[in-house]
């Protein structure tokens, strides 16, 4: 997206940000609740010291885990630069979660893609499946977010997506329309 385009379409991203415009309860509830929620979690400081140690912003680890525990996650994969970091941000949300091999015949509930470095094919179509079988694939430090989530989004006909500037997020709920959110995460 360019810079102007990006300009004159954030006062209604940062609107949406808040949920005001967004009918659907699921996104307004997500958006309010998850995305945008300003509360202290119980694992906190030990994120804080796991961003300290790695390059990710500490904000996205926090993030993973809002979305984690709300949708009560247990079996998650995770890829990319930082996926050690990642692994032990989902650990932490409860004793039994378990980090599915990504040559298994397990889908998991939750794919985690750090998308600092580019992502191969193999990992894209984890990711898609995830989605399609209806789980939620978070997106964090993507440099092209428009082109990514294109990729992963390719072929979902319900479901919804929010993405930010560098994050995203897809939930690929068989209940849910699709639509797509433009928000300021």
């Amino acid at each position: 997206m360019s810079r102007l385009r990006r300009l004159i379409k954030t006062p209604r991203r940062l609107a949406r940000s808040k949920g005001f415009g967004v009918h659907s309860p699921f996104a307004y509830s997500f958006i309010r609740d998850t995305i945008r929620c300003r509360n202290s979690y119980y694992a906190y400081t030990a994120i804080e010291e796991l961003a300290h140690k790695s390059e990710c912003r500490e904000s996205d680890l926090k993030l993973v885990f809002r979305i984690a525990c709300r949708f009560d996650v247990t079996r998650f994969s995770v890829y990319g630069k930082d996926a050690v970091i990642l692994k032990q941000v989902l650990s932490l949300t409860r004793h039994d979660t378990e980090c599915v091999a990504t040559d298994c015949d397990s889908v998991p509930q939750m794919a985690v893609a750090d998308c600092a470095t580019e992502l191969t094919s193999e990992e894209m179509a984890q990711l898609r499946r995830t989605v399609s079988a209806g789980g939620v694939v978070v997106l964090v430090n993507v440099p092209r977010i428009s082109n990514t989530l294109a990729r992963v989004t390719a072929g979902m006909t319900r479901g919804m997506s929010f993405a930010g500037r560098r994050t995203a997020i897809v939930a690929g709920f068989s209940y849910l329309p699709r639509q797509h959110f433009d928000i300021i995460i």
